[in-house]
């Protein structure tokens, strides 16, 4: 309630206003009109709590990222961008939460009606006074739903105010989730190329030193064949002698005896 709403006294209002058939119809008509006017703010909140609730899916999503690849290869933009999400979500939860907390006033029960208008019978029989029961309780009525109506309204435009600061945060929250995805599938790209170019790099390396074995093996081969050549085959085996020849119509010559020497007994 604002200052000047406290300062009034509803039932300090002189009986020509309450008595005004206009004014009292416009104060119940403005209370049942704040009324009506919570419930509209309410069903706008809970359309806010929704996107709310996408929004966090939408940062549990990030943060599953996160996990996927090292810290280290990931963007400094991204991480900007996660950070002004998370505290624009957190800004406009905030005061989602405080607009749901307003206090309203409501008009008496009629139960209530019926044990007041006993207190102003006893009343004016205590008092000796004249029966005012009609104007006093229309006097009554009507300083409730000016009352209420104010205090209500008060509440209304607080809640509407802090579901509009609420709606600012939840724009912001979903510009900087457009920009944190676009900063994520921008890494995802980025590093899925680095990946296959250090593939790359890997693969041009090892194909030189590849090639040079192969030559130096090529090279090599001549003289590991010869000298497998000569390690592992074994020499031809040996030829017998070739047989004499012998001519039929000459006399063959003896083959010459063995010279011995010694005396007569080693002869014998």
């Amino acid at each position: 309630m604002n200052k000047k709403t406290k300062e009034i006294d509803w039932y300090d209002i002189p009986a020509e206003i309450h008595n005004c058939k206009s004014l009292a119809e416009h104060f119940s008509e403005r209370y049942y009109f704040e009324l009506e006017r919570k419930e509209k703010i309410n069903a706008n909140i809970s359309i806010y709590f929704g996107v709310t609730a996408l929004l966090v899916g939408a940062f549990i999503k990030l943060l599953d990222f996160l996990t996927q690849y090292k810290l280290k290869d990931i963007n400094c933009l991204f991480w900007i961008f996660l950070i002004l999400f998370l505290v624009c979500l957190i800004v406009s939860s905030i005061y989602l939460i405080k607009s749901l907390f307003q206090n309203y006033q409501y008009v008496i029960t009629p139960y209530k009606w019926i044990i007041q208008a006993r207190k102003l019978i006893k009343h004016y029989k205590k008092y000796n006074e004249d029966s005012k029961l009609e104007n006093d309780i229309q006097i009554d009525i009507t300083g409730q739903y000016a009352e209420y109506a104010e205090r209500n309204s008060f509440s209304n435009d607080m809640k509407s105010g802090n579901l509009a600061y609420a709606k600012k945060w939840l724009i912001a929250t979903l510009v900087f989730t457009l920009f944190g995805y676009a900063s994520m599938y921008r890494d995802k790209i980025r590093i899925k190329k680095i990946s296959e170019d250090l593939k790359v790099k890997i693969t041009n390396k090892q194909l030189p030193i590849y090639n040079c074995f192969s030559k130096m093996e090529k090279i090599k081969m001549p003289n590991q064949n010869k000298s497998e050549e000569k390690k592992g085959t074994p020499p031809p085996r040996p030829r017998p002698e070739a047989g004499n020849i012998i001519n039929e119509g000459a006399r063959p010559k003896p083959s010459p005896g063995k010279i011995i020497t010694g005396t007569k007994k080693d002869i014998k």
